[in-house]
């Protein structure tokens, strides 16, 4: 930055910075003091609890306090308050209860001496980058591009935390990513709150606590006033409320009486509302003025055909008779714990579904860590035990690899193999040796993550010299910054959790270099197991993810819920038409909407005019000419007769100013019930009398009528039509219940109005945020 100021203001400035490196610092740590106190377990004179002997009642413990106030540091287990375990303390950034102090600090790492014949020191102190810039430099910074801000998308990490400091002090923001999101809408929202000033009006989640003031002189602590630095949670679920799907599960248990245990019936319990994969349209229309989406094929160049295939594998009757069986006991063995309050055993769950079915050549143990309920030690308890099933055969998954990989290597297509367990559980090493030894022309490769992220390319291509055609990985080491133009076909093994790394991996080949003329994504999958359950759950997350970016084709994982209804169903129609973006609530609602006003709602609007009858004409149905256009919706009307017109409308001059501001607006509002947009236009009307532009435009946005960021534009718009008639007297709003307007037929269906897309640029408007998905 020194030598920045240096040069002449006409010469660019850019600084390049590796992303990992701005969130790099010292770590923190606890910085309470430990102190050695008795406690005692049970209270004197109580019976001794099970377990235990008497003289074991008191004991010894090490005990946090406050550097400051000398106080006990105390913290919540299950309703019970209980002295701040070590874990709980490095947990989050902990503040004292009683004199607000904080009981963390940066660790003291004073770095290393140089070696000796070395002139640097191999490790030196370090300050976050973005922390730096902040404090020197915050108004230095004009144009801030970042890459893979997916990464980003959790503000309670390294680099959720750099981005969200380093787009506040920059003036423009260039936000560039494959995937915006992962299907939920929270993963989205820390990105949203540091570019778009409307989400963090609306959604503000507070500052740093406010304390009392302290008097001078004073020996007493401060205390907190407003607390508003923990709306975090609060302010997201908000946000899910508004542009997601959230579901409810609702529970039967059995009752039982206390005192004599007898069954008394069921009990209902209602979960809290948890977050589903899905969006909903109004949250591209809170993106819609701040992102670009594209996508290869809107660059105008010659592309590769991209298809996904799913692949379901049936198991061996053997192995999904034990998976069957121990899934049965394990599930009974959850649903005993979660009764009891302990919902720890839900990973080793997963982790056994997922991965016993690629891994049966081996025995696998389940094992639950049982915390003591007094002391607090988590001691292994086995669930369950299944022996090996040998692995001197080949399983069923295991052949439908081999049959595929066989296939794509005779059609001279490379493959790149995707796995899960790849680092305690490895599978790879044996997978590799199938495959050499029942598919002769594979030469394969394992890619492990001991290679460094900046030699993975060079590796792999020096491995393709050799002679490789299939590589096996992880997709989490070739999401990002690698392009594997030689292997056209992808094969996912285990599916991974994570939708951005999974639709990140599945595009490593499908690239504008790329050779040949089909791309191919497989994805293996065991029927009727826990890996059916989970590509069942990407599959809406990816369905979710590609309704935001606008691409909705139904292929691979996200052809396997095509049949599936309601909200996802409804906002896939209505996105792929293009129509208006609509509340969610309006998407499960009937459509046989009224499309026009009926003759009272004309009366009450001015509008005038005079009865009329046509007389119906007199057609020769039986001529195949007249037929034939009546059959396709034809009027006919004989040569030698004339139909009457219908009367003209008279109207005065001191409606039309009413009917223009009502014609504007019915081709810009997003109001989707016809009663509420009745009402809201009467309540405008009302407004027209006196009211001045800026009121118009507070009412346009308080009721959201027209699209985010037009509201100044329609007001200016409506006051200029009312003020067209100005020497006239104003419209009058009570309706003349003497006039009858005439009958208009009403459509079947209404067709939702579009709204402006383009937007003014205001010189007092605020910095526009821009980001490039």
């Amino acid at each position: 930055m020194s030598k920045v100021e240096t040069l002449d203001a006409t010469v660019p400035k850019i600084g390049l910075i590796k992303r990992d490196l701005t969130k790099l610092s010292c770590p923190w740590e606890p910085s309470v003091v430990w102190r050695n106190e008795a406690v005692a377990l049970w209270r004197f004179g109580a019976p001794v609890p099970d377990g235990y002997l008497p003289q074991q009642r008191i004991r010894r413990e090490r005990v946090p306090k406050c550097p400051h106030c000398g106080s006990v540091i105390m913290q919540e287990k299950k309703g019970v308050s209980a002295s701040a375990s070590q874990a709980w303390l490095e947990g989050g950034k902990r503040t004292c209860a009683i004199c607000q102090s904080p009981l963390w600090r940066e660790s003291r790492d004073r770095g290393a001496q140089p070696k000796p014949g070395e002139k640097y020191p191999p490790k030196n102190p370090r300050y976050r980058l973005d922390e730096y810039l902040k404090r020197m430099y915050p108004d230095r910074v004009f144009l801030l591009i970042w890459d893979e801000v997916h990464e980003a998308q959790h503000s309670d990490t390294g680099n959720g935390e750099a981005f969200s400091r380093m787009a506040g002090i920059a003036k423009k923001v260039l936000a560039m990513t494959g995937t915006p999101f992962n299907g939920r809408s929270s993963s989205i929202f820390n990105l949203e709150y540091a570019l778009n000033p409307r989400v963090r009006e609306r959604y503000n989640w507070g500052g740093a606590k406010r304390l009392s003031p302290k008097e001078r002189g004073s020996r007493g602590f401060q205390e907190v006033v407003s607390e508003s630095a923990n709306q975090r949670g609060r302010a997201e679920s908000r946000w899910v409320a508004d542009m997601g799907v959230r579901e409810q599960v609702v529970e039967e248990r059995p009752s039982y009486d206390r005192d004599t245990g007898a069954y008394t019936g069921t009990s209902t319990y209602e979960r809290p509302y948890e977050e589903a994969p899905g969006i909903s349209p109004l949250l591209v229309a809170e993106v819609l003025d701040h992102a670009i989406f594209f996508s290869l094929g809107d660059l105008g160049k010659a592309l590769p055909q991209y298809e996904e295939i799913a692949l379901p594998v049936e198991l061996d009757p053997d192995v999904y008779a034990e998976y069957d069986r121990t899934r049965a006991r394990l599930k009974d063995y959850l649903i005993q714990r979660r009764w009891e309050g302990d919902a720890t055993f839900r990973g080793a769950y997963l982790q056994w579904s997922m991965g016993w079915v690629n891994a049966s050549f081996r025995p696998y143990e389940v094992i639950h860590n049982l915390k003591h309920p007094i002391t607090g030690i988590k001691e292994p308890y086995t669930v369950a035990s299944i022996p090996s099933y040998g692995d001197e055969r080949i399983y069923a998954k295991e052949q439908a690899l081999i049959d595929l990989v066989k296939a794509e290597l005779a059609e001279n297509r490379p493959c790149v193999i995707y796995f899960r367990q790849t680092a305690t559980r490895d599978i790879q090493p044996r997978l590799e040796t199938l495959l050499r030894q029942h598919v002769p022309e594979a030469r394969t490769f394992i890619l492990k993550n001991t290679v460094d992220a900046e030699r993975r390319e060079a590796v792999i291509e020096r491995e393709i010299a050799k002679g490789t055609n299939v590589v096996l990985c992880n997709p989490e080491l070739v999401k990002t910054g690698l392009d594997l133009i030689y292997f056209p076909t992808l094969i996912f093994y285990e599916l991974v959790f994570n939708l951005s790394t999974l639709m990140q991996a599945a595009a490593r080949s499908y690239r504008l270099n790329q050779t040949h003329e089909h791309c191919k994504v497989f994805y293996l999958f065991a029927e009727a197991t826990m890996e059916q359950t989970a590509v069942q759950l990407m599959s809406r997350k990816q369905r979710a993810a590609k309704l935001l970016t606008g691409d909705i084709g139904l292929t691979g994982l996200d052809a396997l819920t095509e049949s599936e209804g309601g909200f996802e169903e409804a906002l896939l129609e209505a996105i792929g038409r293009d129509e208006t973006l609509l509340d969610p609530s309006q998407l499960f609602k009937a459509a046989g909407a009224v499309s026009e006003i009926d003759a009272e709602d004309a009366g009450y609007w001015n509008v005038e005019g005079a009865e009329t009858t046509v007389d119906e004409p007199v057609i020769d149905e039986g001529d195949p000419l007249i037929a034939l256009a009546l059959e396709l919706g034809g009027t006919v009307t004989p040569i030698n007769q004339s139909t009457k017109a219908d009367a003209p409308v008279v109207q005065k001059m001191t409606d039309r100013p009413v009917n223009a501001v009502m014609t504007y607006l019915e081709t810009v509002h997003l109001i989707a019930d016809d009663a509420a947009w009745q009402r809201l236009k009467v309540e405008l009307l009302t407004m027209l009398d006196g009211g001045t532009q800026a009121e118009i435009s507070t009412w346009l946005t308080e009721h959201r009528i027209v699209f985010p960021g037009c509201e100044a534009e329609v007001a200016a718009q409506i006051i200029a039509l009312a003020g067209n008639n100005a020497d006239t007297e104003p419209p009058r709003r009570e309706p003349p219940h003497s006039v009858t307007a005439p009958k208009r037929k009403r459509e079947p269906e209404r067709q939702p109005h579009s709204f402006p897309r383009q937007e003014p640029i205001y010189e007092e408007a605020l910095t526009q945020q821009l980001a490039l998905f």
